[in-house]
């Protein structure tokens, strides 16, 4: 699936579609969702961003009909009985949730990305190219250029669609 930042609707689309074949939502596992075999259901699934679940906040959404069925770090994912009114129903709270999300991703990626850069020009101005002190330099590379990937393009994917809801919100 293609992650939240990128199609949290697709992948919510991909999972009513397993859930009417019997595959249901069970949790996660290594950056994605794990399935088990079940009775088919008729299922809508939603996606909602936030720090820490309280009892309001879940309560909330039990009394819309929202289930809680997975939770990785703030992103929750729900599931009602098809046909329940969504969580989000205007575009306005659809750009605050992705706002949330946006300011989350910020400062890890400006902070990776930046670490990223130094390491690399220390790489070719300081570090010397032998030896145990550059091959555990060059680790250090590789493990901020996962950490850059994988905070700065969820940043970006929500900066974009944030940005395209607020287009489509002004033509109206």
């Amino acid at each position: 699936m293609g992650g939240f930042a990128f199609s949290d609707k697709t992948d919510m689309k991909k999972l009513k579609k397993l859930a009417k074949k019997g595959w249901l939502l069970k949790g996660s596992k290594y950056l994605s969702y794990e399935l088990e075999k079940g009775e088919p259901q008729d299922l809508d699934f939603a996606v909602d961003y936030r720090d820490e679940l309280d009892e309001d906040y879940l309560m909330t959404f039990e009394k819309s009909g929202w289930k809680l069925e997975l939770s990785i770090e703030n992103v929750h994912v729900f599931s009602a009985k098809e046909g329940t009114p969504p969580i989000y129903t205007d575009i306005d709270s659809e750009i605050e949730k992705l706002r949330y999300q946006e300011l989350a991703f910020k400062k890890p990626a400006m902070i990776s990305a930046l670490l990223l850069v130094a390491f690399l020009v220390l790489d070719v101005l300081i570090i010397p190219d032998r030896g145990l002190i550059h091959f555990l330099w060059i680790i250090g590379i590789i493990g901020l250029i996962i950490a850059t990937v994988f905070t700065v393009m969820p940043y970006f994917g929500y900066k974009i669609r944030k940005r395209l809801l607020k287009k489509r919100n002004a033509r109206r």
